[in-house]
């Protein structure tokens, strides 16, 4: 776990969002009991310029909230602020998420 971290962050840094979706997706996937980790990650990547690794952010907030209920909170803020961006597109694209976190959180 420790090495995806680094990767993630070395991927953070240059830019290169395909890899980090990469690696999230595998971690999440590897190591479940993990996942609570991974929440700064995903945080940054809801706030990503590009709407591709946006959504693959909501999908892995969802996965987090399910495995790991104690991370609701955080996950939920992260995208109720989302939500309220100024940037239309990014508000548009975390509404159409809203029904699967609203089942999710409830659920």
């Amino acid at each position: 776990m420790e090495n995806i971290h680094l990767r993630m962050s070395l991927a953070e840094m240059a830019f290169q969002h395909d890899d980090i979706v990469d690696d999230m997706e595998f971690a999440i996937r590897r190591y479940p009991e993990s996942s609570e980790q991974l929440v700064p990650h995903v945080i940054r990547l809801m706030r990503s310029p590009i709407e591709s690794i946006r959504a693959a952010a909501f999908g892995f907030a969802l996965d987090i909230i399910s495995q790991k209920p104690q991370t609701r909170c955080q996950l939920k803020e992260a995208y109720i602020s989302t939500m309220q961006s100024n940037d239309l597109d990014v508000a548009r694209q975390a509404i159409t998420f809203l029904p699967d976190f609203v089942n999710v959180c409830i659920g």
